[in-house]
């Protein structure tokens, strides 16, 4: 988004802060909880997001701001197949969630993984004893590669379960249905 000013950068670290607590938390949205303090940041965040692009609009038509400088510029040109540009709000839904998905998004797929280890011991059981099958069939001092983990099916189902209720949750925070 060619955002460079230290002030308006550091006026989302807050926010995304509150957003990571509350993807993390039970989607309750009462006053008080992380799920409900970061439906309130992704607002914030969303509401300053409009202001970018509004700004951005206003420096592509005066020739300030390329057409390649970004993904900011890239959505506000192209259309769809009906020659219709996405709107602000659609634009800063997309954003919000490209920003929310770069955002810790490693250590938070680790705790979604150990926390459905632990709500699932049968599946810790069998995630387990594929780890000490692949760990023996190899030699004594594995080299494991990650083509042997993704053979593994119980793994592989976690996974695909982590990364579908991860996408829940930025559907969850977004503002055009």
């Amino acid at each position: 988004m060619s955002v460079e000013d230290e002030n308006h950068v550091a006026k989302f670290s807050d926010p995304f802060q509150l957003i990571a607590a509350g993807i993390i938390s039970l989607p309750i949205d009462l006053p008080g909880t992380p799920f409900n303090k970061a439906i309130k940041a992704s607002n914030f965040i969303r509401k300053e997001l409009i202001k970018i692009i509004k700004q951005r609009k206003i420096d592509l038509a005066e020739g300030v701001a390329s057409p390649t400088q970004d993904i900011l510029s890239h959505m506000l040109l192209t259309s769809d197949e009906n020659g219709k540009s996405m709107n602000e709000l659609n634009i800063a839904d997309k954003i919000l969630g490209l920003l929310i998905g770069g955002h810790d998004t490693a250590s938070v797929a680790c705790t979604f993984l150990v926390k459905y280890l632990a709500e699932l011991p049968h599946i810790y059981d069998k995630v387990y004893q594929g780890m000490c099958i692949i760990n023996f069939h190899t030699h004594p001092f594995p080299i494991l590669s990650i083509s042997l983990y993704w053979d593994f099916t119980p793994l592989n189902r976690l996974v695909n379960k982590v990364k579908k209720n991860q996408m829940f949750i930025l559907l969850l925070f977004s503002k055009e249905k």
